[in-house]
């Protein structure tokens, strides 16, 4: 490495003696240590790419640095000093590893064999197969879907396109040892189980995995104020390995001709204040029977879950999806009910969400009222019993006994501003939960975590920095031990972002709105 007298007066030579290349081979994305952390790092302000690079070759200590170009803000520039083994998905940013530059005589190493196969040649790698050629199908794979060369190269080979690039078939060549399958559990100490891995690449939803929901949760046959979405099968879409769910508004109300409601049959009334107390609402009926009265308003939109096919207490689960963005009463999420919903409903069945557009937090910065989901949110409660106190947030009562809370409040939170997110796009969400952890990752950084302290609740986030104490409150075994099932869903118009929703310019027929799934997996611990 440079001396310090030489980083002060030849820096230029000094640079020169470095190359900075990509980990594994790619540089787009954020730096991460072999246990899938950040590493030891220093963080400068203000720098461009070039200056970035700079600082680390200049910099006995870094071996590594990652840099952001966010729009409109100032760039920022990471200066690793713990090896960096891989980059992961993340936008505006790069990473590149530091490197002692080749001698000019010393002769530089081939590159490895695509695919690990000699057949594998630069003449099958540029076959055209359905308008692309191979080794771009093969990039487009491990770039979009995180998949591994030998799983790109298997998939585009022998699974898609045998005839076009069979030559680079993994198999052609017994010598090359498989890649051990990703297990997240294993910063546990522990071993999963994948479950699932749903990557949409078919041309209509699995029904054995998927279950599409028909309900009408518009306003209330009385006249009382709900969301206005009805829940069809046309607002479902699988589409360019995607699922993509639809909000429109139909004004010929086509869309809920000769449709029932096939809800989870469960009690879903609403919680009431009244005489001192909460309860049932007992003017509503249980959520199909009150779906099946209402008339529809116009607007339709998609919800799908995994009740009865995939559930899940303990593992990991990780998704990218892109929330819906483009119209201010939009409200779509990635969230977990608990299976026992059928007999106790919600709330008490438990609730958590992975992602959620908390419009709370949303900025509507342009003159037709669309808007960007800047910071989505985090959720996490259930309840053992009704609260018996009222608040102006509805279920943030608890009933106490002594040091016993009955009720785990919602601890809902937008994600702090240095966490960075991509604010139209998509962004990778990671949802950890053990009987002693639940944890919650953005574009793998830490964004909360909440444990058991004496059997309570206490909740943390992260500010991209360090962890605080955000509080929490409840009873730890109530969100620790519940069984979860996936749900997927756009709302319209939801009286618990805004009271007195203006629907008038938004009855306008055709799309008004669309989130989507790229990909979920779930280890089962």
């Amino acid at each position: 490495f440079c001396s310090l007298s030489m980083q002060l007066l030849l820096p230029l030579l000094c640079e020169a003696q470095f190359i900075f290349v990509g980990p594994a081979g790619r540089s787009s994305g954020a730096c991460r240590t072999a246990d899938g952390g950040m590493g030891q790092k220093s963080i400068w302000s203000g720098k461009t790419h070039a200056e970035c690079q700079s600082l680390c070759a200049n910099s006995a200590p870094c071996i590594a640095y990652e840099h952001h170009s966010l729009p409109n803000t100032d760039q920022l520039c990471e200066l690793h000093t713990t090896p960096i083994t891989h980059s992961i998905p993340l936008p505006f940013a790069v990473c590149f590893i530091k490197r002692a530059a080749p001698h000019p005589e010393t002769p530089v190493a081939p590159p490895a064999l695509p695919c690990g196969v000699t057949s594998c040649t630069a003449a099958v790698l540029n076959t055209k197969a359905a308008g692309y050629t191979c080794g771009g199908r093969m990039a487009w794979l491990k770039e979009t879907k995180s998949l591994t060369e030998r799983e790109a190269c298997s998939q585009i080979s022998v699974d898609e396109f045998p005839s076009q690039c069979g030559e680079c078939a993994p198999s052609r060549n017994s010598a090359v040892p498989a890649q051990p399958a990703y297990d997240p559990c294993s910063q546990f100490g522990k071993t999963c189980t994948l479950v699932l891995d749903e990557q949409f690449d078919g041309a209509e939803l699995d029904s054995t995995r998927w279950n599409v929901e028909v309900r009408n949760d518009g306003s209330l046959r009385d006249g009382r104020p709900d969301e206005a979405q009805f829940y069809v099968r046309d607002g479902v879409e699988v589409a360019a390995g995607r699922l993509n769910l639809k909000l429109f508004h139909d004004s010929s109300l086509q869309a809920a001709e000769g449709i029932r409601c096939n809800a989870i049959a469960f009690e879903q009334r609403p919680l009431v204040w009244s005489n001192g107390r909460w309860s049932r609402d007992p003017q509503v009926s249980a959520v199909c029977a009150e779906s099946n009265l209402r008339q529809p308003t116009g607007f339709f939109s998609g919800r799908v879950n995994t009740f009865g096919k995939i559930h899940f207490r303990y593992g990991v689960i990780e998704a990218r999806l892109r929330l819906a963005s483009h119209n201010q009463y939009s409200w779509s999420s990635l969230w977990l009910l608990g299976t026992d919903i059928e007999t106790v409903g919600w709330p008490f069945c438990g609730e958590a969400a992975l992602a959620e557009m908390w419009t709370s937090d949303t900025s509507w910065s342009k003159p037709n009222g669309v808007g960007h989901a800047f910071r989505p949110a985090f959720g996490l409660h259930t309840a053992l019993r009704l609260p018996v106190t009222a608040s102006t947030n509805g279920f943030e009562g608890v009933q106490s006994q002594g040091l016993n809370l009955n009720w785990t409040a919602f601890n809902d939170g937008a994600y702090p501003q240095r966490i960075i997110t991509d604010p139209v796009g998509y962004n990778t969400y990671r949802f950890e939960r053990t009987s002693k952890r639940i944890a919650w990752f953005v574009n793998d950084q830490p964004v909360a975590k909440a444990i058991g302290v004496n059997g309570q609740l206490r909740l943390f986030r992260h500010d991209g920095y360090s962890w605080a104490s955000a509080g929490g409150k409840g009873l730890w075994p109530l969100v620790a031990e519940k069984e979860f099932f996936v749900v997927f869903n756009l709302a319209f118009a939801s009286v618990s972002t805004h009271l007195f929703p203006n629907l008038t310019a938004h009855k306008k027929d055709g799309m008004l709105d669309s989130a989507s799934l790229e990909y979920i997996k779930i280890w089962d611990l």
